[in-house]
């Protein structure tokens, strides 16, 4: 290692398997490999089906079970109050094992986490003098209250031991202002600003052309769990009246389901709305095989009620993609209305739509908003710069 590098440890619930893997895998996944090529030690500790410790080039990556006995206590009808208080317990509990074992093997000086998960965690900031920042990523809270969904007793009780806990940590960063916002409301502790970092393959591999964004037949790409606060069925609304208008048009999803999404429910709203030759299921695809898919889409929609950043919309913009995307505060802090992409207003697919048949129609505007997104992305995401920031950081906190 070089002069002054220090240990990262990044304790998470998700990292991206062949079949699963989410914005969190993706933020991991990018920074992780920046941090090592300007000389920090770097471990990954998540969620496997067994326990696996494995060097992928200069980075080690653990992976083991964290328990499922809340799975056993939900699907046996126990209330949220009792399960989700028991799958923080599990799973921090499981990650503070892990990290335990590793630290005896190799001193950890900081260990960044996210807000489910990290409860035990301090426990290690204590007894060993470890560093522990979380990033805000999402919590439930926070996507049942802008989902207009009914936030239960036991994310409630979840939301709080996150406050508590929060003001315990050594730091805290956020993707966007938006989520920096939201915290400094419920806590009075410094936030850092960090956005999420591009992964340097896509940088490379966007220097190709991308192909004819107009060629039949045209093509909605939609990259993402099919998730509820995602605004998925907004998007099957909106499809339905530009199918009006492009009777072949495609939708081409690259994620799998969510638990807020009942498949029944979505395999019939399909059927109700004439769209099963419309839209197409690819499951999870592996992050780089996404390459593809954004080079040859003819425009990107998310149309999400809740983001803490947005991965997906900043890589879609890296290959210079027209996106459209919904008026929330963290998109349109990545999104600039008519400069380098469209925005619509939450939920209403009437508008949605037409923003869709509006961008299909006119080709030099979809290149122009296209290759200004690339620039802004380039220029503010770009994973060298984040990594300098981020390693910055935790210096400064374990100083």
């Amino acid at each position: 290692m070089k002069r002054n590098s220090i240990h990262i440890c990044f304790s998470t619930i998700d990292y991206h398997s062949i079949t699963s893997g989410g914005g969190i895998a993706s933020y991991i996944d990018s920074i992780s490999k920046e941090l090592l090529n300007i000389g920090n030690r770097v471990t990954i500790i998540g969620p496997g089906k067994k326990y696996s410790r494995k060097h992928v080039g200069n980075e080690l990556q653990i992976k083991a079970p964290l328990g499922n006995l809340h799975w056993y206590l939900y699907k046996t009808g126990f209330p949220s109050w009792i399960y989700l208080p028991i799958r923080e317990w599990e799973w921090s509990k499981s990650l503070y094992n892990i990290i335990l074992k590793e630290n005896f093997r190799n001193k950890i000086d900081i260990i960044e986490s996210q807000e489910i998960g990290f409860l035990n965690l301090l426990r290690l900031k204590n007894k060993f003098n470890i560093s522990v920042i979380v990033r805000l990523h999402g919590s439930p809270f926070f996507i049942k209250k802008y989902s207009n969904k009914r936030i239960s007793i036991g994310e409630k009780i979840i939301h709080y031991l996150e406050l508590w806990a929060l003001k315990k940590t050594d730091g805290i960063t956020s993707p966007s202002r938006f989520q920096k916002k939201e915290y400094l409301k419920l806590i009075s502790k410094d936030i850092k600003v960090i956005p999420n970092p591009i992964n340097g393959y896509f940088i490379l591999d966007a220097k190709k052309n991308r192909e004819n964004i107009h060629i039949s037949p045209l093509s909605i790409l939609y990259t993402g769990r099919i998730e509820y606060r995602k605004g998925v069925y907004t998007l099957l609304k909106a499809l339905k009246i530009v199918k009006n208008i492009h009777p072949n048009i495609q939708l081409i999803i690259a994620g799998g389901f969510h638990n807020s999404i009942d498949k029944r429910h979505w395999e019939q709203t399909l059927l109700d709305y004439n769209l099963n030759e419309n839209v197409f299921h690819l499951g999870h695809v592996p992050h780089k095989n996404l390459s593809e898919l954004y080079r040859k889409s003819s425009i990107f929609v998310m149309p999400s009620y809740y983001e803490t950043f947005c991965i997906s919309v900043a890589e879609a913009m890296n290959y210079s993609m027209p996106v459209i995307v919904s008026n929330i505060e963290a998109l349109c802090e990545l999104v600039d209305y008519g400069k380098n992409g469209i925005i619509f207003k939450i939920g209403d697919e009437v508008e949605l739509s037409k923003c869709i048949i509006n961008l299909l129609g006119d080709i030099n505007k979809s290149i122009s908003l296209g290759k200004r997104a690339r620039i802004k992305v380039q220029k503010n995401f770009d994973p060298k710069y984040i990594a300098e920031i981020t390693s910055s950081y935790y210096v400064s906190i374990i100083n």
